[in-house]
């Protein structure tokens, strides 16, 4: 039996211009003059067509190791989009998608485990086992934030947030691209 591997890309400029301020020196030192961002029209309608609720408080817990954040972000997705069944996810898939900068496939499951260890720390929602050959997401892995199907609100640690009906408001310094 024949064996495929596939890639699929899309172009998707996150940004069409931007400008940003900073200082090595100083980086907490506020900029004379202001930075923004702006986003390309395909990017910002992605990101909030179809939003994955994360809880701020794992990305503040996380923030210290970007491998555990990316593995964050990648599970939340991951259960979100597969509700209560289970997946496997080969290694050199999950490498490919977020462990690039591995050049030895082994360092990235080692680093990866680890990452793992400390995202099911803070996601108690998130059951996974490590396998010969992948990671599984158990079945009666949860999302992240407890979603609300009704549309009007989600709850999310204390805050009630109300989720989008249209275009989201422009955030200060973030715009997506105008028409021209």
């Amino acid at each position: 039996m024949l064996s495929y591997d596939a890639a699929r890309q899309e172009a998707m400029p996150i940004t069409d211009s931007g400008e940003v301020w900073w200082s090595d020196v100083a980086p907490s030192q506020r900029a004379l003059y202001g930075s923004y961002v702006v986003l390309g029209e395909a990017f910002f309608r992605a990101i909030t067509s179809n939003p994955v609720p994360v809880d701020r408080r794992a990305l503040k817990a996380l923030r210290r190791s970007p491998l555990a954040l990316d593995l964050y972000a990648w599970a939340t997705h991951r259960v979100y989009e597969l509700g209560s069944e289970g997946a496997f996810i080969p290694w050199s898939g999950l490498r490919r998608q977020i462990g690039a900068a591995y050049s030895d496939p082994k360092n990235f499951q080692k680093a990866a485990k680890q990452a793992l260890r400390k995202v099911a720390s803070v996601y108690l929602g998130f059951r996974y086992s490590c396998e010969l050959g992948g990671i599984r997401i158990l079945l009666g892995s949860t999302t992240a934030v407890p979603s609300n199907k009704s549309g009007k609100s989600s709850h999310i640690h204390g805050e009630t947030v109300p989720r989008p009906t249209a275009a989201p408001p422009k955030a200060r310094g973030v715009t997506p691209r105008s028409r021209r």
